[in-house]
């Protein structure tokens, strides 16, 4: 497995223009390394929609990545070939190898975050 730096993981979850979408209201984003990132979702009303703060760290990150890119990823991504292949990409194949869309990136943070995509 060849696991991506906190840089490396910020230029592709960042650059993805995912946390563009509506549903990402504030994002702090700490000097202090491996402290990720502080995501607030947007409070939709909707019960599976929950709103609040989530702190994201590239530890986290990466362990879903790792969880995506197993055995796992087809349970939790179902038909999403192309996020899973990406995810599969980054931990064998390294940063370098990657293109992840906004898309992608965004089921990925979301992932981390709650478990499961829950917005878009």
């Amino acid at each position: 497995m060849n696991k991506a730096l906190p840089s490396e993981l910020d230029d592709i979850f960042l650059g993805s223009g995912a946390l563009s979408y509506p549903w990402y209201g504030k994002v702090d984003i700490s000097d202090t390394p491996d402290s990720g990132w502080v995501l607030t979702f947007e409070d939709s009303g909707a019960e599976e929609e929950p709103g609040g703060e989530y702190r994201i760290t590239h530890q986290k990150l990466w362990a879903t990545i790792a969880t995506l890119a197993g055995t796992e990823g087809k349970a939790v991504l179902g038909e999403d070939s192309r996020t899973l292949k990406e995810c599969q990409r980054l931990c064998f194949n390294g940063a370098d190898d990657v293109d992840f869309d906004s898309d992608m990136a965004d089921r990925v943070i979301q992932i981390a975050a709650f478990g499961e995509v829950l917005y878009g």
